[in-house]
């Protein structure tokens, strides 16, 4: 018996760009407030890395949502 989720790539894709998209805020506001972002840059790198695997691309900065 297999476990596996189906593989829905626009469904995966919409998930990875969210989380890439509030780590950034979140690493934003750790910045603001003299926190360190470091954790949040690493969430972000890792979900990029994801993505880039998956995809092939990076989410820009400016990737309209």
């Amino acid at each position: 018996m297999s476990a596996t989720v189906p593989f829905v790539e626009s469904s995966v894709e919409a998930y990875l760009d969210h989380a890439i998209r509030r780590w950034r805020e979140i690493r934003v506001d750790a910045a603001a407030m003299d926190r360190s972002g470091l954790i949040a840059s690493c969430y972000v790198d890792a979900y990029q890395s994801v993505r880039v695997s998956l995809f092939g691309k990076v989410l820009a900065m400016d990737e309209p949502q």
